[in-house]
C-alpha cells in the first residue's frame, strides 16, 4: 500500500506539474488606454482662406476608450439655417411638378421633410423642396490631395496601464526611469528608441507599408497593437509595439475603403437665430489593441489551489485524521503519506533551487566566455605584432644582402 501511494503521487506530479505545466500559473491582461495627439495643420480652402487646425479641431470626438478619429479631409457646407430650400438632386428627389412631391415625406437619405412643392435646384434641374438645414450638403467627392496632408507629422502619445488580477500585478508602458524631459523629445524608433510611447504617424504608415497621403483622402482604420508577454520568474515584462491596417481594400472592388462622419459647429446670428457649419469629415480611426499573458511559478499557488479544493471537498474538522467517512484504503494512504501538499511544496522548492542554479551557471558561462574572448584578442594582437616585427626584420635582412651585392 505504501508503494501504491508513492506511485499515485508520482503519476500525479508527472501529469499535473509537467504535462499540464501545473508548475506555472497564468493570467490574461486587463488594460486601460489613453491617447494624446499633437500637431498643427494649415489649410487654404477656397471661400474660407487660411485656417489653422489643432487637436481640438481634428480629433472627433475629443475622448474615446482606446481609440480616436483623426480628421484628414473634409467637405464643408457653411452658413446653414433651418429653412426651406431645394433638395440635392437624386433619383428620389428630382421632380417635374408638385405631383411628384409628398408633403411630410421624410427620405432617410434626404436632408429634411418635403413640403410638397417642386422647385428649381438649378436652371435645368428641379427637386422637391424640403424643410431642413439649408443650403443642403452637396454630394461630391472629397478633395484630392487631402486638406490636412500635414497630419502625417502629428504624434500620438499612448499611455497604457495593465493589470494581472490573479497576481495583483500592475504595470504601465512608461517605466519609472522615463522622465518628462525624455518624453518631451523621444519618438518611437524600433531600433533606437523601442520603449518610447510616442509615435509619429508617418512612421506607423511606413512600418505597415501603407501610403498616408492616399488613405488621408477617403479615410481608413489603423491598429496600434501592444503585446504584453510577461514571465515574472525571469523578471521580463515589457510592451512590444506593432502596427497594421484593419480595413484592407477588397481586391474584387474598385472602390477604396471609406471612413467618414459628420459634425457641426453652431453659432448665433444677430437675430439670435441658429447657424451652423456642417463638416463631412474623412479621417483615420486608430484603435489601440492590447494583448497579454503573464506566467509565474505556481508552487505556492498550486498548494493554495489544492488546499482550497481540499477545503471544499472536506469541511474544516479537528487536526485528527478523518476516519469517520474514510475507507480502509484512504486510511492507509493517509498513514503512509499524511501530507501530500508538503511533498509538492518540497518538489517546488527543489525546482526553484535548480532554476537558480541554472541562472548562476549561465552567468558563470557568460563570464568565462567574455574572459576567453579577451584572451583570444590578446593572443591575436600578440601574433599580429610578432608577424609585423618578423616582416620588418626580413625587410632589413633583404636590404643588407642587396647592399652587399
Amino acid at each position: 500500500m505504501y508503494r501504491s501511494c508513492q506511485l499515485t503521487l508520482l503519476l500525479y506530479i508527472i501529469c499535473y506539474v509537467f504535462l499540464r505545466q501545473g508548475h506555472q500559473d497564468s493570467d490574461i491582461v486587463l488594460s486601460s488606454v489613453r491617447t494624446k495627439v499633437k500637431g498643427i495643420a494649415l489649410t487654404n480652402i477656397t471661400g474660407f482662406g487660411e485656417q489653422i487646425w489643432d487637436v481640438a479641431d481634428y480629433i472627433i470626438p475629443p475622448q474615446e476608450d482606446g481609440s480616436f478619429f483623426l480628421m484628414t479631409n473634409m467637405i464643408i457646407t457653411p452658413n446653414q439655417t433651418q429653412s426651406k430650400c431645394a433638395e440635392y438632386p437624386t433619383v428620389t428627389s428630382i421632380c417635374t411638378s408638385d405631383m411628384n412631391c409628398t408633403k411630410g415625406f421624410k427620405d432617410v437619405r434626404g436632408s429634411g421633410v418635403q413640403t410638397g412643392r417642386c422647385v428649381h435646384y438649378a436652371d435645368s434641374v428641379k427637386t422637391c423642396e424640403v424643410f431642413g438645414w439649408c443650403p443642403v450638403e452637396k454630394k461630391v467627392k472629397p478633395p484630392n490631395p487631402a486638406l490636412l496632408a500635414d497630419a502625417e507629422n502629428f504624434t500620438i502619445f499612448i499611455k497604457n496601464n495593465i493589470r494581472f488580477a490573479k497576481f495583483n500585478f500592475n504595470k504601465r508602458n512608461i517605466p519609472p526611469n522615463m522622465t518628462s524631459s525624455y518624453l518631451a523629445n523621444c519618438v518611437f524608433n524600433r531600433n533606437m528608441t523601442p520603449t518610447c510611447p510616442i509615435f509619429r504617424i508617418r512612421d506607423i504608415f511606413e512600418e505597415t507599408q501603407e501610403d498616408f497621403q492616399t488613405m488621408a483622402v477617403y479615410g481608413g482604420v489603423m491598429a496600434v497593437e501592444i503585446q504584453w508577454d510577461c514571465d515574472l520568474d525571469w523578471g521580463s515584462c515589457a510592451p512590444q509595439y506593432s502596427f497594421r491596417r484593419l480595413d484592407k481594400k477588397d481586391q474584387e472592388s474598385s472602390e477604396p475603403p471609406v471612413n467618414n462622419l459628420r459634425f457641426a459647429k453652431y453659432y448665433k446670428n444677430s437675430d439670435s437665430k441658429d447657424i451652423r457649419t456642417l463638416i463631412k469629415a474623412y479621417g483615420i480611426r486608430f484603435d489601440v489593441l492590447v494583448y497579454g499573458e503573464q506566467q509565474l511559478d505556481g508552487g505556492d499557488e498550486i498548494s493554495q489551489q489544492l488546499s482550497s479544493e481540499d477545503r471544499r471537498q472536506n469541511p474544516p474538522q479537528t487536526d485528527t485524521v478523518r476516519v469517520e467517512t474514510s475507507t480502509d484504503s484512504q486510511q492507509n494512504c493517509q498513514l503512509c503519506f499524511p501530507d501530500i501538499h508538503a511533498a509538492l511544496r518540497e518538489l517546488t522548492a527543489i525546482v526553484a533551487e535548480q532554476k537558480a542554479n541554472i541562472r548562476a551557471l549561465e552567468t558563470r558561462l557568460k563570464e568565462q566566455q567574455t574572459f576567453i574572448l579577451e584572451e583570444l584578442n590578446k593572443k591575436n594582437q600578440e601574433n599580429l605584432n610578432l608577424t609585423l616585427s618578423q616582416v620588418e626584420q626580413l625587410r632589413k635582412e633583404n636590404k643588407g644582402e642587396t647592399m652587399c651585392e
